[in-house]
């Protein structure tokens, strides 16, 4: 009679014991989100315009009180350009679109590492603003300043197929909420509408009228209101359920409006080099919070945000040489100057 020999299973043992290891330590049974990584997770693009020379304008990245300055060409020193005259960027889940005006251009990369993707240029003509929303993005675009050529490009993003959307008025701002896209009519003082686009069959089904004067400047979404800053001087806001507008005038004494910025339930604005903030809903405030000073003849408040009890100011200079950016606390206190490349325009967060 042959005697089986025994044999020994310790991987098989090790193995068991982690597992239940791994089930005692886990109570709740949830799977947590992997972690965002990569050397521009959790900061902000600050989108440097530049000039019409090619190589003028970049891309800084703010986090942590460091700036870095253009962080495109130092990832992708063999990728194409991002073409001339940056105008603005959107995100989706993984990557970072950003417009060039100039070049009709939307240069893809993704919004961690920053790593170069694609470059977007096909039914594109001034691009402006734009948003992603179920795997298409959606771009405005002011074609030839031409009231009856401007519309909106939309790209399915699994194709790369594109088509515009004529909109036979002007189309600037653009924002999504309860499954409508909202895109702005004016621009320049001009055209006071708002256009509601709906994504299901892209068509356009309703026009919003803000009253004379009110072209919208800036606005902000925020508990499913719209409050559109506009160039009458008037702080709007927009039910987006019925559309119904409520109106305030703003101070007597401002000349002109700019940005418009909400965080924490209270509402700031600008105007030329000032500041204004005040509690969500309240009656606006006559006197600015701070104001800054600039020797820009055009660049001044050229960008502008509110964040994690931060205001962040970009002053464009003379739109030759480099910018900088003023760190202020939500009280109005300085806190910092950092430098960045010519004509900084916007902020732009990737959470």
């Amino acid at each position: 009679m042959v005697q089986l020999k025994k044999q020994s299973y310790p991987y098989l043992f090790a193995a068991v014991a982690l597992l239940f290891t791994a089930c005692n330590n886990d109570d709740d049974h949830t799977i947590s989100e992997p972690e965002e990584v990569g050397t521009y997770a959790k900061g902000f693009f600050i989108l440097n315009e530049g000039n019409s020379s090619p190589t003028s304008s970049s891309i800084s990245f703010l986090k942590n009180g460091t700036m870095q300055t253009d962080i495109f060409r130092k990832e992708n020193p063999n990728s194409p350009e991002i073409g001339t005259y940056l105008q603005s960027m959107f995100f989706d889940k993984k990557y970072a679109y950003i417009i060039s005006s100039n070049s009709n251009s939307v240069t893809v990369v993704d919004k961690n590492t920053f790593k170069y993707v694609k470059t977007y240029n096909e039914n594109l003509d001034t691009p402006r603003y734009g948003l992603v929303h179920n795997g298409k993005a959606y771009i405005t675009n002011q074609g030839a300043w031409n009231l009856k050529d401007d519309f909106v490009t939309v790209i399915d993003l699994s194709s790369g197929k594109s088509e515009k959307i004529m909109a036979n008025d002007y189309t600037e701002l653009i924002t999504e909420e309860n499954n409508k896209i909202y895109i702005s009519n004016g621009y320049y003082s001009e055209g006071t509408t708002v256009m509601v686009l709906n994504p299901q069959n892209n068509q356009f089904e309703k026009k919003i009228d803000l009253g004379e004067n009110n072209s919208p400047i800036a606005w902000e979404e925020e508990n499913n209101s719209l409050y559109i800053l506009t160039s009458g001087k008037r702080l709007l806001k927009m039910n987006l359920v019925n559309h119904q507008i409520q109106t305030q005038d703003l101070p007597s004494d401002i000349s002109m409006v700019g940005h418009l910025k909400i965080e924490d339930d209270f509402l700031y604005y600008t105007s030329a080099n000032k500041v204004y903030k005040q509690k969500l809903d309240s009656k606006l405030s006559e006197t600015p919070l701070f104001s800054y000073e600039s020797s820009s003849q055009y660049g001044v408040m050229y960008g502008f945000t509110v964040d994690d009890n931060r205001i962040y100011i970009s002053d464009a200079t003379d739109f030759n040489s480099d910018g900088r950016v003023l760190e202020y606390s939500t009280n109005g206190s300085f806190i910092k100057e950092y430098k960045t490349g010519i004509a900084p325009n916007g902020f732009y967060k990737n959470d």
